[in-house]
């Protein structure tokens, strides 16, 4: 079980403690990678509030998940046929092999058959 951290974060001049079991030096780069850019865009419009551009980094965060889950989804997707696809080549080529194997004992079975009436 993973320990609980608690780990001071400051966004934009307010101090916060987050309570994670994340390592606390990880913690404070996702506060600082946020302070950034909430900074940023309020440096880009000076009226824009803090929750404002609070809520745009969510909204940015939330759409980076989505299309990151969207991504991870199709990728499993594929995988699986790959998979599927892999097993059914395994199949038919074990299928194949006894094929070759019965071939090989007919074979034989006739040559022995012909060398027998020569």
């Amino acid at each position: 079980m993973n320990a609980v951290n608690k780990v001071k974060i400051e966004i934009c001049g307010s101090s916060y403690i987050i309570t994670s079991t994340e390592e606390p030096a990880y913690v404070e780069e996702l506060a600082q990678h946020l302070d950034g850019e909430v900074k940023e865009l309020m440096a880009s419009n000076p009226s824009m509030s803090i929750n404002i551009a609070l809520i745009l980094c969510a909204m940015s965060y939330l759409d980076d998940m989505s299309k990151a889950n969207f991504t991870a989804d199709h990728l499993r997707s594929q995988i699986k046929e790959y998979l599927e696809d892999a097993a059914r080549a395994r199949t038919e080529a074990d299928e194949q092999k006894r094929e070759v194997e019965r071939l090989k004992r007919e074979l034989i079975a006739l040559q022995k058959k012909m060398n027998g009436q020569a």
